[in-house]
């Protein structure tokens, strides 16, 4: 586990490092920490770095951003919180994709998506970001989808189906198993 651990951590920071190296000419905020190692190209950036915060900010910072910029963790079927919680705020999220954005978000009007190793990605970043449609206009259909697909009153009654379900199997058969030390 060890491995697949720091193979997922080096891939995360090879799309984001390709990301903010694509952003740095580009009028830009940067958050967070960890870019160390991107400072010494960021000499004749137009791209700036700003400090982390704490996450309990996010939606109040999202809600003020007119577009967000994001990378995606690895998975395949899913978004990151990030896209839908800056859907969910109002404002326009550029994002690699994977085959759930591809299926399911590229055809909202406030989404832009990229690959991240693609060679074009700063101009592919800069058209996004140029873009006019993208405006808070736009997030209607994006807030509407997030409030219909991911409610959390529909989470919780998953959670608590899920805790029935457990329920039942402990019933017809314990856990631990009898006789088990």
């Amino acid at each position: 586990f060890l491995m697949l651990h720091e193979l997922d951590v080096y891939v995360r920071e090879a799309r984001s490092t390709a990301v903010v190296r694509a952003l740095l000419p580009l009028p830009a905020e940067i958050y967070g920490s960890g870019w160390d190692h991107v400072l010494p190209e960021a000499d004749n950036a137009r791209a700036v770095f700003r400090p982390a915060f704490h996450a309990s900010q996010l939606d109040n910072f999202y809600a003020k951003c007119r577009w967000l910029v994001n990378t995606t963790p690895n998975f395949a079927t899913g978004a990151h919180e990030r896209v839908l919680r800056g859907f969910a705020a109002g404002c326009a999220v550029i994002s690699d994709t994977n085959d759930y954005a591809r299926d399911t978000l590229s055809g909202l009007p406030s989404f832009r998506g990229f690959t991240w190793n693609a060679a074009d990605l700063t101009d592919c970043l800069a058209d996004a970001l140029a873009d006019r449609a993208l405006t808070r206009d736009a997030t209607e259909a994006a807030t509407t989808f997030v409030e219909r697909e991911f409610d959390p009153r529909g989470f919780v009654r998953s959670v608590v189906d899920l805790a029935a379900v457990a329920e039942m199997s402990a019933v017809v058969t314990p856990f631990p198993p009898e006789g088990a030390s």
